[in-house]
């Protein structure tokens, strides 16, 4: 005995992608910080690395990728906001409104 069930195209195309998702759901990641100080640390990093099902990418901090003179323009904006040279931004807002309505005249 056979059991014919009508679906509509919107849930067959509906059980297909949840189908589709079993089947092919990536992969999960995860993210481990490391010391490479350590030496139990490296060990790991070293096992981990002969597992197949294992990548690892080495990471870098973004402020250790910045040009010196990006350093120093971050260094000055911390520096002026330590010392209160700071502006509102709806000063700043306003501010540049009024010299384009300068400009205009």
């Amino acid at each position: 005995m056979a059991l014919i069930v009508k679906i509509s195209e919107f849930a067959c195309a509906y059980l297909l992608l949840y189908f589709c998702f079993l089947i092919f759901r990536p992969m999960q990641e995860y993210t481990l910080s490391i010391s490479e100080n350590n030496s139990k640390a490296l060990a790991l990093l070293n096992y981990l690395k002969t597992l197949d099902f294992v990548s690892i990418t080495k990471t870098t901090d973004w402020f250790e990728e910045l040009s010196q003179e990006q350093k120093e323009a971050i260094d000055k904006g911390l520096e002026d906001i330590e010392n209160g040279n700071v502006h509102k931004d709806k000063d700043v807002r306003k501010s540049i409104h009024q010299r384009i309505l300068n400009a205009q005249k």
